[in-house]
């Protein structure tokens, strides 16, 4: 697998020459499209302020470093839009394990390794010239020497995780011209191809959290390597895998072989098997599993909790995972496709409770989401054609362009998978990300609230069948055609558009199911989500607009459901 195509990020020590060698670099491959990318010049740029002048504000190096993760997010995505770049990163960005992610998953890491006494003088040659480095003032070069060093000794585990280490120095610290120099790295490139296996490239996605951001990553073929990764990074050597026994049959095997494989046999694993099912997500299973933890002696600081699984099992897991021993670390790795694209993300934990669907439940974020669509090879297709509810939700609530290709092609999309889901999947994503971003804990009148759309109306449909005849998707789905019926009749969408929606939507299978009005009202009337002025429920105003309505008539309500029976 080639580096082209790919975001070349040139990391290293201040002086290394990684804008010089950069800019010369990204000359020789301008004919390959790539174009270079001085990092630390678009902070300045984007805040309006010199580095120094950023540093020296209250809490200016978080500012600085968070704007940092955030513009490599953005280079990221760029190249999944086939726009490679070589970019020259700050010194210190490959310390923030998220900028890790990123940068190799969108990218190749090279480290320009310099010795520190080359580093120094070139830092000092620079300062003469004008340059600023709020880190490495000093009042000698005897000074600057020593805290280079100081830098090289904390940075080096770091730099040596690149993909490519490039010795830019000979062994007598004889000067080369950055021209040289980059012409030597694209060979070294070239020479790597030929005898590395890169990994699969993935997207890395920020959810924005109370109790601290968390990476989403979203690739095909990525979960193993890395979890393991990410437990070095977290520094724990135990992961406890939670699975439900469909999952485990099927994944489980291969998944510990390829992490004892990625982590050198030093991770120690232990599997958890749940049994599956909506019906199943009950306390009594939730308690048990908590009894696990306890077996095991589940550590706060050595352990890691892996949720491997659907809906279900991020749900039930995450929330014991907040519950014992108050919180212990958690990464989800979701399976099913209404998971990889909801229920893994977000920070909502959950069980069924007296029938009711979630009543019991927290917010608690976890360290990390592995997205990998390949797991969906195997989804039974139902499961996969249930699952496509939600992301039709994204379109209509809020993205008219997502609405338009979807409903464009939602026949190739039910016949199975294919390539086009890993990118549907990674919109999708962004999609809630901008609504739990926002209003991660569903404050009323907030943005989150509106995700909700149609799942009033399908939580009640589960509750009232007990959790066994529907699929949440496809509960999902037959609830948002009883909302989008029901935003026609209050006037609020056209006939035209409530029938494009309808056309869409009923092209979604949904198994027969005994449901009664009066039994799917009931259970509406209970739903944790209402206020005392009655039942909540999301509509549309358009396509691609949603809105909260609290004014509905009983009997309205009552009218949707039964048309929603009706086509069943």
């Amino acid at each position: 697998m080639t580096w082209r195509g790919r975001h070349i990020y040139l990391t290293g020590l201040p002086g290394s020459g990684k804008t010089s060698i950069g800019k010369e670099l990204a000359v020789r491959l301008t004919k390959s499209g790539y174009v270079f990318f001085d990092l630390d010049t678009e902070i300045e740029r984007r805040n309006g302020h010199s580095i120094a002048e950023i540093f020296s504000r209250e809490n200016g190096e978080s500012i600085f470093r968070k704007l940092e993760t955030d513009i490599l997010v953005e280079i990221a995505d760029e190249g999944f839009h086939q726009k490679p770049y070589v970019v020259a990163t700050g010194g210190g960005t490959p310390l923030s394990v998220v900028n890790r992610q990123v940068m190799r998953g969108s990218g190749v890491v090279v480290w320009l390794d310099v010795t520190v006494r080359q580093s120094a003088k070139n830092v000092l040659a620079s300062m003469l010239k004008g340059s600023i480095r709020p880190l490495l003032t000093a009042s000698s070069p005897e000074e600057l020497t020593e805290k280079l060093r100081l830098l090289y000794t904390e940075r080096l585990p770091f730099y040596e995780q690149a993909t490519l280490h490039f010795v830019a120095r000979s062994k007598s610290e004889q000067s080369y011209s950055a021209l040289e120099l980059a012409a030597e790295l694209h060979n070294a490139l070239d020479q790597m191809s030929r005898r590395v296996r890169l990994r699969p490239k993935f997207e890395t996605l920020i959810a924005h959290s109370a109790f601290g951001d968390y990476p989403i990553s979203v690739g095909s073929g990525i979960a193993a390597a890395e979890l393991a990764r990410t437990a070095s990074d977290m520094n724990v050597t135990r992961l406890i895998l939670v699975s439900d026994n469909n999952v485990a049959s099927i994944h489980s095997k291969r998944l510990h072989q390829s992490l004892i494989k990625e982590s050198s046999g030093k991770l120690t694993l232990h599997q958890i098997t749940i049994d599956s099912g909506e019906v199943n997500k009950n306390i009594k299973q939730a308690l048990d599993l908590a009894g696990e933890f306890d077996k095991l002696n589940v550590s706060r600081k050595n352990d890691l909790l892996v949720s491997f699984g659907g809906g279900v099992v991020s749900d039930m897991t995450g929330f014991i995972a907040n519950l014992y021993k108050r919180g212990i670390p958690i990464v989800h790795i979701p399976t099913t496709l209404v998971a990889q694209i909801d229920a893994a993300i977000g920070g909502k934990t959950g069980v069924d409770f007296n029938g009711k669907k979630n009543l019991l439940g927290t917010f608690f974020s976890p360290k990390r989401v592995i997205v990998d669509p390949i797991y969906l090879q195997t989804l039974p297709k139902r499961e996969l054609q249930s699952g496509l509810s939600e992301l039709l939700k994204y379109g209509l609530i809020g993205n008219t362009d997502l609405w338009n290709r979807l409903s464009r092609s939602i026949r190739r999309l039910l016949r199975g998978l294919d390539s086009g889901y890993e990118i549907l999947i990674r919109d999708a994503v962004k999609e809630k990300l901008r609504y739990t971003n926002l209003d991660e804990f569903e404050q009323k009148n907030g943005v989150r609230e509106l995700l909700n759309f149609g799942h009033t109306f399908a939580h009640a449909f589960e509750s009232a069948t007990g959790f066994s005849a529907l699929l949440h998707g496809e509960a999902v789905a037959l609830g948002m055609r009883a909302a989008s019926w029901l935003s026609m009749k209050e006037g609020m969408i056209s006939e035209d558009d409530w029938r494009e929606i309808e056309i869409t939507l009923g092209r979604l299978p949904i198994p027969s199911a005994q449901l009664k009005v009066s039994d799917v009202f009931e259970a509406m009337q209970s739903d944790k989500k209402n206020y005392r002025s009655g039942i909540r429920l999301i509509l549309l105003e358009r396509i691609g607009k949603a809105v909260v309505r609290e004014s509905v008539e009983r009997s309205k309500i009552k009218e949707a459901i039964e048309f929603a029976i009706s086509v069943v």
